[in-house]
């Protein structure tokens, strides 16, 4: 990082060393963190045909599976990032790890669709805490023009996650039964919660020199600590920029979660693939994802070094992601053939996680530190919120027509309205004096 390269004869080689290890450290261990949250998400998505005919399930409720975890996720988003932004990431999110395990573990040894339905809720309400827990290492580690590359790293597991998930998961699903999958996967995130309580320290917390937090803050102006309130909180969802986030935010995860969830189905009802077959072909999209992701962070911090204002250089990735997103979901949606329905999938997944990270970037640099993981979990809570109803409404519409043609078509209109509500809405930086003016003029309501 540039900021780390900053005026080195000044500083001691050894804390600039031991800064760059820590902010390295923390940004793979995020990345590790989605990983392990998006395969353990997936298990439902992978053992679908096993558990649909294990379990009696229709295409309805199996989509109320996946919907249960997005809404689940939705709502507890917010208040995890009140309490991340209040009390500190170490121990909320190493808890969280520990309880989201213990629940897929659970998932393996149900019989039944409530009691599956239950495992999945607790899933997603343990799983909240992941994006403003990032967030928030982010906005407080990494200086600010090189956040977008940051959360390119640690957001290219929303691709890396489903893309090792048919690999990873198929063959143990097919070696050992869908059940011991989800045990196995439960298992191995205990011992992840472990380790992620060891590794990770709050920058607040952390034992850091004078010259390693000047390091930490690179070019970024210092801004004093300020507590965070509900209030405060609450002041958010006074601004346009909030809400404009969030609508798209929306949009985007609506149809993300129609590949994310249904592809390996999609694949195998519309044409014909076996399970081993699908477990390749469906991680090929998200191979897509990883550069997406890389692209959105990298064209962000570009555009700002550049000269382009905050809001406009993260703006622009996430309008060209979501308008990319509705074209190519369409193509898919009509494609006759596999290999056109694969080729559109990788050319949609990647523009999606262009727009995605992109959008998580702008949240790091639009709001203020105190109050990103907040922030963050607005967007995040819109965008789950998406996942949720896109779920029941693909499962309904593949029971009534035998297709997904209509549901894609669906999804890429709903992203157009997406791409047209970034380009009015998203205009300004909310910081820490538009914050006091909100408070100000609420309390004279």
């Amino acid at each position: 990082m540039s900021e780390i390269n900053m005026d080195v004869t000044a500083l001691s080689r050894s804390a600039v060393n031991r800064v760059r290890a820590k902010q390295v450290g923390f940004v793979l261990l995020a990345l590790f963190t989605n990983i392990v949250n998006y395969l353990d998400r997936s298990t439902i998505s992978i053992g679908a045909l096993h558990i649909r005919a294990d379990l009696g399930l229709t295409a309805v409720q199996l989509g109320m599976l996946l919907s249960v975890w997005s809404f689940s996720y939705a709502i507890c988003n917010m208040p995890a990032g009140f309490l991340i932004d209040r009390f500190g990431a170490r121990y909320i999110a190493s808890g969280a790890i520990f309880i989201w395990s213990l629940a897929q573990m659970a998932g393996g040894v149900v019989t039944g669709f409530v009691p599956m339905l239950v495992s999945r809720l607790v899933l997603g309400v343990a799983e909240s805490p992941t994006a403003p827990t990032n967030a928030k290492m982010v906005s407080t580690w990494i200086p600010s023009r090189r956040r977008g590359f940051a959360t390119a790293v640690y957001t290219s597991a929303t691709s890396m996650g489903p893309f090792l998930a048919p690999l990873v998961l198929t063959g143990l699903m097919l070696q050992f039964g869908w059940k011991m999958m989800f045990i196995g996967m439960g298992a191995a995130g205990v011992v992840f919660a472990g380790l992620y309580f060891f590794l990770y320290r709050d920058l607040n917390k952390a034992k850091l020199s004078d010259e390693e937090r000047k390091l930490i803050l690179g070019d970024d102006v210092p801004t004093p600590h300020v507590p965070v309130t509900f209030k405060r909180w609450a002041s958010l969802f006074r601004f346009r920029t909030t809400w404009g986030l969030m609508v798209t935010a929306f949009c985007n995860g609506w149809v993300f979660w129609i590949f994310a969830g249904w592809l390996p189905l999609y694949l195998e009802t519309e044409f014909h693939m076996s399970v081993a077959k699908t477990g390749i072909m469906a991680a090929i999209p998200f191979i897509g994802g990883l550069f997406g992701s890389l692209l959105g962070g990298f064209l962000s911090d570009w555009m700002e070094r550049r000269g382009i204002s905050k809001v406009r250089s993260r703006k622009i990735p996430i309008i060209v992601g979501t308008l990319g997103l509705s074209i190519f979901t369409v193509v898919v949606g009509v494609a006759a053939v596999p290999t056109v329905a694969i080729v559109f999938s990788f050319l949609a997944v990647c523009f999606v996680q262009m727009a995605g990270t992109a959008q998580w970037a702008a949240v790091t640099v639009l709001f203020p530190k105190n109050l990103v993981g907040s922030a963050i979990t607005s967007s995040n809570f819109a965008a789950y919120l998406g996942a949720t109803f896109s779920p029941i409404v693909t499962g309904l519409s593949v029971d009534l027509t035998g297709s997904f043609r209509s549901a894609l078509l669906l999804g890429a209109a709903i992203c157009l309205i997406g791409c047209i509500n970034m380009l009015f809405t998203v205009n300004k930086v909310v910081d820490e004096d538009a914050i006091e003016d909100a408070l100000k003029k609420r309390s004279s309501e």
